[in-house]
């Protein structure tokens, strides 16, 4: 069996020392020597593994790091790199609480260079993507919650105005207020603060606007004189009575109502019932006593106007017919001349109306009941023209 040597540390006084004692006491000296590390301090140059717990400041860490001062245990990360300096900052006793020395110091996290991306300041404050958070959250990256919520628990926090500034925005729980408050984007003076919703909104419960609306790219802005705000939007569909407290407004004149007919008609024409089916013809025949009224250009109020609803025979087309009001009017001289107040009745020139003529009984004018179409506005020296005219049937 091969001799074993005794190891050659450690030794007792009066033990017999070897060459190999020596050689392995001078090997150990520079291995030191190269590590730069030794009982009084140094450098490690190399990888560091440490299989235990790491106490700096401690001999009993009760963390895999626990850096500590007296009985405040806390870690302390400090760099000058990028004009800092930057600190993270962790406080806590030995029995895992907080210190109170730490509510001197900002927490800072930096990820992917020198910036810190995460601080919470003394006071309370939290920024992301900021080092000097101005409200209680400031956030100038992105904060995602994966499956969960947002919750805003301080129920005495009072609107602070922070949304006043350009180019900021802040969603507020504002006792104030009563109200958690979104204050959009802040434009450049005059201020005009902007939030959008790119899709569906539903709001369970009422809505009030102390501003105007503008829907389907329609600004919220008046254009009309005497409009003070309201909706300004493309079309209003109502399941239910529409009531206006004060009146309704429209440029257009006239009230109209929708009747089908298989011909072409157009607007100006005088028109007239088919006594044989459900349609209007235009008129042909003087005085006629089938008059309705005359194709609307453009009706201030359509009747009859369901665009669901179908039409009698399919290819009919509905035509508005002026039924009341102001309305251009296709006319002809074939009863003379046309004034502004004549009344007007149907020629004999298809669609057209001209100047209607009473009878005399009993020494009293006389116009045909029926025939009447409304009064003129304007005036017709001769040949055939359109002019604006009042329609009422009598």
């Amino acid at each position: 069996m091969p001799l074993i040597p005794d190891p050659p540390f450690p030794k007792s006084q009066g033990d017999n020392i070897r060459s190999k004692d020596w050689n392995d006491a001078i090997n150990e000296v520079r291995r030191l020597d190269t590590a730069k590390l030794n009982l009084t301090g140094g450098a490690v140059t190399g990888p560091l593994n440490i299989s235990g717990a790491l106490g700096i400041g401690t001999t009993t860490p009760n963390r895999p790091l626990t850096i500590q001062s007296a009985a405040e245990t806390f870690l302390n990360v400090r760099s000058t790199a990028g004009g800092g300096p930057f600190e993270v900052l962790l406080g806590a006793d030995s029995s895992g609480g907080v210190v109170s020395t730490m509510t001197n110091h900002d927490l800072q996290l930096r990820a992917g260079g020198d910036d810190p991306k995460l601080v919470i300041k003394a006071s309370g404050n939290v920024g992301i993507g900021t080092t000097d958070p101005e409200a209680k959250l400031d956030v100038r990256g992105d904060i995602r919650a994966g499956n969960s919520d947002l919750y805003f628990t301080k129920t005495d926090h009072n609107h602070t105005g922070i949304g006043n500034t350009e180019g900021f925005a802040a969603i507020e729980n504002a006792a104030n207020f009563n109200a958690l408050m979104i204050l959009g984007r802040a434009s450049a003076p005059p201020l005009v603060r902007t939030v959008k919703l790119w899709d569906y909104l539903q709001v369970n419960g009422d809505a009030e606007f102390t501003g105007r609306i503008g829907t389907f790219g329609f600004p919220a802005t008046p254009i009309h004189t005497g409009w003070g705000g309201g909706i300004h939007t493309f079309d209003i569909e109502a399941e239910g009575t529409v009531w206006a407290r004060t009146g309704y407004l429209s440029p257009p004149n006239d009230v109209a109502e929708n009747y089908y007919s298989d011909l072409d008609l157009a607007a100006g024409d005088v028109v007239c019932l088919d006594k044989h089916q459900d349609r209007i013809v235009p008129s042909g025949r003087a005085n006629d006593d089938l008059v309705i009224g005359v194709i609307s250009t453009q009706p201030g109020v359509l009747l009859n106007s369901n665009p669901d609803s179908q039409p009698p025979h399919p290819g009919w087309l509905p035509y508005p017919v002026a039924l009341s009001g102001r309305v251009p009017c296709k006319v002809t001289d074939e009863n003379g001349p046309i004034e502004r107040g004549d009344l007007l009745t149907p020629s004999s020139v298809p669609g057209h109306a001209m100047k209607a003529k009473p009878i005399v009984v009993d020494g009293q004018p006389i116009y045909r009941p029926g025939t009447l179409i409304g009064k003129a506005l304007e005036s017709l020296a001769s040949g055939k023209g359109v002019v604006e005219i009042f329609v009422c049937l009598r």
